[in-house]
């Protein structure tokens, strides 16, 4: 098993070469380029599902990844050879082995993004010489220069010439810019004539210039002349060239002795980069079909659903189902000339090859194909001039040979089967032929317009008929194929059509045999329950949609249902954890509260802060009764605020005694924030009642409370240059005051910076109870060198 040898008629008349030419033109190497154009189908299950599976999973990489860069994948068999055998490479040669192992380093990079499939055995193969690639790098510019560096003993001559070719312009320019010199000179210029200085004489002074002629020019006006004074410089100059030469020549050799030693690493590189060229351009190609990978399956035949020739303009293609099967090995195709019969057979019989070839297929998901031993096609006209054979002889003569080679393994296509000869005698040939491959087992498909074949096929197991469709109202076929009806020939409705007189087509239906009249009358009353049928099942198609249709809205909205009960419960347990935290964070600040106030039961006001205390204890669990039961009925006084509550209105709370001060308006949850003595809590805005003196208007004192500074009123703060304790204060102080003004935004200017400022400044913001939120400033707000602050 292995590669297919298909036949030449085989190949002309699928135009399987086109196929490979339009492959070859996603490959970007030249040695892909040569596998995509050699490309031959496979007989072999397991060979056909590996080329596949390659193909899919370059797809896959193009869409995750794009795809690699082949553009420096390079054979390498004939220039490692040469080096192998001693030989010196050439520097363009020496790049391209550069250019290629930087191809091997990237596609390297690009495996690692992209491992975990076939073609990751491939990936491997690839070694990248990063020593190899930059020691050529290092030492060869361009394809005629080599580096100054490329070694010690190459930069010291050179340097030497550059030396000793500035002496020599030194000498020259001394010569020609004096007097009594330039007055013979052609020129003030200083020229290099076969690789030695000179200067350009006026030819009637030649004799006035010391020195060698070393050339003349064409009119015979000028000649060039080594003057003696550089003539030995030139000549140490040439000496250099000469070692500059033979240096070079040893680092060419150096490194072609280093890609020797590479040679098998090199090579094997570079066959794996072609190769995965080649497989990308069978992924790029497959995606300009927009086709699909088949499915493969052991039993006899095939099944391309919504086909497409894939040498046909896309735009113009009709795409049409094809199958034949385990019920069906022979399929007998009929309809009007022009209808499609042909391409219909060749898009068959491509699809196979294409998709042995591990190639996707342009057709529909769900499509599939057994693999075939070969495909032998006759298709066209074989008329031989030069065998002096009519059509049907060649037709005949490439029919035994068919008839020869082909296995129960093997896919048979005839385009017009026994046409060419006396119809009678082209039908019964016809038939036979297709008896003696039915006898055989071999999977055919053949295209005819003889009645006899649609009878055989209807009276014979194993044979199916087909037919293109045909629009006898617009005398156009549809490229449909409807398999299981024969079709008729459409002469009598065609004719009628285009104006025939009706008793000419009377009369020609009279002419008819009676097998004739009686097979058309067949095909007719088939094709009426074919088409009741397709009502029938378009009906029960939409119904059936609209009932899946019906379905998933059932399930979604079961699932959305389900969801929301979900969420519900998790947001029910969510506020239970978080009154449970409340109440735990309470508890814990209650006897942190209540030892520092133990400590200090000595000082005068004990007793007041152990009210204070009790009082702010019963208002946050107050609070946190509120949010755990939200629909708690309270008890109505019918108690309504005169005025909006501000910051600095002194109120109290009902049900608890003392006095507290408002710091923060109602929240979105309607709690407002007050302070008792130096102790902040949240209260329900409905529970909170001005005090006398603030329903009287009466000024209070809580401003004198808070100490006055130069922040009051102010939006912003610039604490730049500050430390971070020095900071915490001033922002303290600033928010204290911006607050008292009933500012609702400040900024706070600390800069860039290291970022030491902001962090210290937002995490005293997250402590302090009047800072509702915070956050970075804008463009044009100051960006990460401002934080805006939203007080509460």
């Amino acid at each position: 098993m292995g590669d297919i040898k298909l036949t030449s008629n085989t190949a002309r008349s699928l135009e399987y070469d086109k196929i490979l030419d339009i492959l070859s033109s996603f490959a970007v190497s030249d040695a892909a380029k040569a596998m995509c154009k050699a490309l031959l189908p496979s007989d072999s299950i397991d060979d056909v599902y590996k080329r596949l599976y390659e193909t899919d999973a370059a797809r896959v990489m193009k869409v995750r990844r794009g795809a690699p860069s082949f553009s420096a994948a390079y054979d390498m068999t004939e220039i490692t050879r040469r080096a192998d055998v001693g030989s010196m490479l050439l520097p363009e040669e020496l790049l391209r082995v550069s250019a290629m192992l930087r191809c091997a380093r990237y596609a390297a990079e690009y495996f690692e993004n992209v491992k975990g499939s076939v073609l990751d055995p491939l990936f491997s193969e690839v070694a990248p010489n990063v020593y190899l690639e930059e020691k050529i790098d290092g030492s060869i510019l361009s394809e005629d220069t080599i580096a100054d560096n490329a070694s010690p003993e190459l930069f010291a001559i050179r340097r030497k010439i550059s030396q000793e070719e500035l002496k020599i312009r030194d000498s020259l320019n001394t010569l020609i810019r004096s007097k009594s010199y330039s007055q013979y000179l052609q020129e003030p210029i200083i020229t290099v004539k076969n690789g030695r200085y000179a200067v350009p004489v006026k030819t009637e002074h030649r004799r006035d210039v010391a020195g060698m002629v070393i050339e003349t020019s064409s009119s015979g006006s000028t000649v060039f002349i080594e003057p003696a004074s550089v003539i030995e410089a030139n000549n140490s100059i040439k000496v250099l060239h000469g070692r500059e030469k033979a240096e070079i020549e040893r680092i060419l050799y150096a490194l072609s002795a280093d890609v020797a030693s590479f040679a098998d690493s090199v090579v094997k590189t570079s066959k794996a980069l072609a190769k995965l060229d080649f497989i990308f351009a069978k992924a790029a190609y497959a995606e300009s079909l927009d086709a699909v990978m088949p499915e493969l399956k052991t039993k006899k035949g095939f099944s391309f659903r919504k086909a497409r020739h894939p040498l046909i303009d896309p735009a113009k293609v009709v795409p049409t189902d094809v199958a034949i099967g385990e019920d069906c090995r022979i399929l007998v195709i009929t309809g009007p000339n022009t209808g499609g019969k042909t391409v219909c057979l060749k898009t068959a019989a491509l699809l196979c090859l294409m998709l042995q070839s591990g190639l996707h297929i342009p057709a529909a998901d769900g499509s599939f194909a057994t693999v075939f031993d070969n495909v032998y096609t006759d298709i066209g006209d074989e008329q031989s001039i030069e065998q002096s054979l009519s059509t049907f002889s060649a037709h005949m003569t490439n029919i035994v040979k068919i008839l020869d080679a082909a296995t129960p393994e093997s896919f048979v296509l005839f385009d017009e089967l026994g046409a060419g000869t006396d119809p009678v005698e082209g039908a019964a040939l016809a038939v036979s032929i297709l008896k003696y491959l039915l006898s055989k087992d071999i999977t055919a498909a053949a295209s005819t317009h003889y009645p006899e074949l649609k009878l055989f096929a209807l009276e014979t197991e194993g044979v199916q008929n087909a037919s293109l469709e045909f629009d006898v109202e617009t005398l156009r076929p549809t490229y449909r194929l409807i398999t299981g009806m024969p079709g008729r020939s459409n002469a009598f409705a065609i004719a009628s059509r285009l104006g025939l007189r009706a008793d000419i087509i009377e009369n020609s239906k009279g002419e008819l045999s009676e097998s004739s009249v009686k097979l058309e009358t067949i095909i007719e009353k088939l094709n009426e329950t074919r088409k009741k049928l397709e009502t029938e099942l378009a009906s029960a198609e939409a119904a059936n949609a609209e009932a899946k249709r019906l379905k998933a809205e059932c399930e979604t909205l079961r699932a959305e249902i389900e969801k929301n009960a979900d969420k519900e419960i998790k947001k029910a347990l969510e506020k239970a954890k978080k009154t449970a935290d409340d109440a735990k964070y309470m508890a814990d600040k209650l006897i942190e509260e209540l030892n520092d106030i133990k400590k200090k039961k000595d000082e005068e006001d004990f007793a007041r802060r152990l009210e204070e205390a009790r009082l702010s204890l019963k208002g946050r669990l107050e609070g946190i009764d509120a949010v755990a039961h939200p629909d708690k009925e309270e008890i109505d006084d019918g108690y309504v605020l005169t005025r909006p509550l501000k910051v600095g209105d002194r109120v109290k709370i009902k049900g608890l005694d003392g006095v507290y001060t408002v710091r923060g308006l109602k929240d979105t949850k309607g709690f407002v924030t007050v302070l008792s003595g130096t102790i902040l809590t949240k209260v329900q805005e409905n529970r909170l009642r001005l005090t006398a003196e603030e329903q009287k208007g009466k000024k209070t004192n809580i401003a004198a409370s808070v100490k006055r500074d130069s922040s009051r009123g102010r939006t912003e703060i610039d604490i730049r240059g500050m430390t971070v304790l020095e900071a915490e204060e001033e922002v303290s102080r600033f928010i204290d005051g911006a607050v008292v003004s009933n500012l609702e935004t400040v900024y706070v200017i600390h800069g860039k910076g290291t970022g030491a400022l902001r962090k210290g400044v937002h995490e005293m913001l997250r402590s302090n109870p009047s800072v509702k939120s915070f956050r970075l400033g804008t463009f044009g707000e100051g960006e990460d060198g401002v934080t805006v602050v939203s007080l509460a």
